[in-house]
């Protein structure tokens, strides 16, 4: 079976009428994505920036399991107030996560434009 990991491969299911959603659905479940959330946020409000003690910050969506975005808990303190942000080294992983998710939710948005069209 088919993974469609090329945009071609999708390419053609559409052209031969195969509904977006459908290929979508089929894209996830052959390469063994799984969605954790549909969750649309809003990064000036609901991401938390939070820097342990050594100066590492991570990211964490507000009211998600005191986690961050890496899975790494959000225990003790946050000290992203206490640390110049210049002596603050980003958590690789967390940017990751951040990146795809804006990648997701520009995906999401076009899918809406093309779906009302």
């Amino acid at each position: 079976m088919s993974r469609l990991r090329t945009s071609e491969e999708r390419v053609k299911l559409l052209k031969a009428g195969v509904y977006y959603k459908d290929i979508e659905k089929l894209y996830l479940d052959s390469n063994s994505f799984k969605i954790i959330t549909g969750y649309m946020f809003n990064m000036s409000k609901d991401l938390i920036v939070w820097t342990k003690k050594l100066g590492q910050r991570h990211y964490a969506l507000a009211g998600f399991n005191h986690e961050t975005l890496c899975g790494r808990p959000m225990l003790g303190n946050n000290y992203a107030d206490v640390i110049p942000v210049n002596e603050q080294e980003e958590c690789d992983e967390c940017l990751i996560v951040l990146r795809n998710m804006n990648q997701q939710a520009t995906n999401d948005m076009l899918h809406e434009v093309v779906g009302n069209e």
